[in-house]
């Protein structure tokens, strides 16, 4: 199921915040990549100074090794097929797809709303799971506040829409 889905997950080095990027068509690319340096600068102010993926194909080009050599980024590649080397991103990517797993099967829904349900696991635990080192959540330690978690609703419950 892993292999298939349609899912790229992006871990920040800090281990509070993942961004989830649905590619159905293609993998990341230099757009995808530097959408992510530009965000990663803007919102934390932290430069990205390493990026680690797989030893996939999609990371190997020379238009990605010239923008990070530009801008100052190490890369760095795992050996291939060892998923180990990847740990935090593969124990959060295993966390995510539980969830989104677990929330289909409870809410009975269709498997066509795995992406919804994938990106609302992601949405849920960067909201409510408490960071032990700091006694907060991502949300509280990115905007120094607490969320107002009262428009949370169950996984597939019945709702309508409305024009306010």
């Amino acid at each position: 199921m892993m292999a298939s889905s349609p899912i790229c997950l992006l871990s920040k080095a800090s281990k509070t915040k993942s961004w989830l990027w649905h590619r159905r068509l293609s993998h990341l690319n230099f757009e995808a990549i530097n959408h992510l340096a530009r965000q990663g600068l803007v919102r934390l102010k932290v430069p990205v100074r390493r990026i680690r993926t797989d030893n996939g194909t999609e990371f190997a080009n020379h238009t990605l090794r010239d923008y990070y050599e530009e801008v100052g980024i190490s890369h760095e590649t795992s050996v291939a097929r060892s998923p180990q080397q990847n740990g935090v991103v593969e124990r959060r990517n295993h966390t995510l797809i539980e969830a989104a797993h677990t929330m289909l099967i409870y809410a009975q829904a269709p498997l066509f709303l795995w992406a919804e349900a994938v990106a609302t696991a992601c949405f849920t635990q960067n909201r409510s799971i408490i960071r032990l080192r700091h006694g907060k959540t991502p949300y509280e330690l990115l905007h120094s506040k607490l969320l107002d978690l009262s428009f949370f609703y169950v996984f597939g419950a019945l709702c309508y829409p409305t024009n306010d």
